[in-house]
């Protein structure tokens, strides 16, 4: 019943349409992009992030002329509007050069700093002193691990369906959820693009200006409950745990890329992302004071590294110990 009340509930607002018809409009062209690439180049069209993107400032301009206040009617904020633009052209010059050198979607950390800043100039965010440092900081590290996950499991599908499902856990713990609700709508038709066929994956071009409004829009709607800001950019769970697992532990590769490509994995990857995003949304992002929803998010995070550590562990083959001779 309480489900049905909630999907009840968002399912009859404007601004969950709007972002819902430009999602499905545009998610639609994808499918043709789609179809090319896997059929011409034998992977998915890496459009996904882009297209939730391009959806979610195309559709904010009619929902908010209802009901979103402080904007006019003029569409998002000129600089966000900017800053997604720059981190767009930042990440398709990062997805040329990953495609000749695949470390070097670390020049990310770099180029992507600029228009991560923008987001935070004069665009209706919270005065609190650490707000924008920490949407810059989810934008340019967030977007290059999201990147990073996708350019790796692309030909799984698992991009565009994790980061719906990202959106969906920002949209249940921010207070306010008038601009939440576009990109909810924006997002959720990229689940049809990876699964159960993965036509399109995220891509380094989408990866930057779809986490940048990730990240300013858990920002925007978290005046009211700055914890939920927190708990908001935490959603990006799995997307965070793997890479930084690969990475700190200096794995050439993780479980996730020894198992095989079947179509019914993206149900158990999409499930263990969906328990990280809903002890973030739901435990992390319902608490009054910050510096707790911090701590559970730490703890949350780095609980999952350990446990993917564990499995990792578990999974590789042990070497074989020479026997000695009498």
């Amino acid at each position: 019943m309480i489900a049905a009340s909630v999907l009840h509930d968002f399912a009859n607002r404007q601004e969950f349409h709007e972002g819902l018809r430009w999602g499905v409009a545009l998610a639609a062209v994808s499918v043709v992009a789609g179809v090319i690439c896997t059929s011409v180049f034998r992977k998915p069209a890496p459009i996904a992030g882009l297209v939730v993107t391009i959806a979610f400032a195309s559709a904010v301009t009619p929902a908010r002329a209802v009901s979103i206040d402080g904007f006019g009617r003029t569409g998002l904020p000129s600089n966000v509007g900017h800053g997604l633009v720059y981190l767009g052209i930042a990440g398709l010059v990062v997805g040329l050069l990953m495609m000749w050198q695949r470390a070097l979607v670390l020049v990310g950390l770099v180029v992507t700093i600029p228009g991560a800043v923008l987001l935070t100039q004069k665009s209706g965010l919270p005065n609190e002193h650490w707000v924008a440092p920490l949407v810059v900081l989810t934008t340019v590290v967030g977007g290059t691990l999201v990147a990073d996950f996708d350019r790796r499991h692309r030909r799984r599908g698992w991009g565009p369906v994790m980061f719906a499902v990202t959106v969906v856990g920002m949209y249940f713990t921010v207070p306010d959820t008038e601009v939440a609700l576009v990109l909810l709508g924006a997002s959720l038709p990229l689940v049809l693009l990876g699964w159960p066929v993965p036509l399109t994956s995220i891509g380094a071009v989408g990866a930057y200006p779809a986490v940048g409004a990730l990240a300013w829009t858990a920002a925007y709607e978290g005046l009211g409950r700055p914890s939920a800001i927190v708990a908001g950019v935490a959603c990006l769970g799995l997307f965070v745990v793997e890479p930084v697992t690969r990475i700190l532990l200096g794995f050439k590769r993780t479980i996730f890329d020894m198992l095989p490509r079947r179509w019914w994995l993206a149900i158990p990857v999409a499930v263990g992302h969906l328990v990280l995003v809903f002890v973030a949304a739901r435990v992390a992002g319902l608490r009054q004071d910050v510096g707790q929803a911090t701590l559970i998010v730490v703890a949350e995070l780095v609980s999952a590294v350990a446990v993917l550590w564990a499995i990792q562990a578990e999974a590789l083959p042990q070497p074989r110990r020479r026997s000695v001779p009498r």
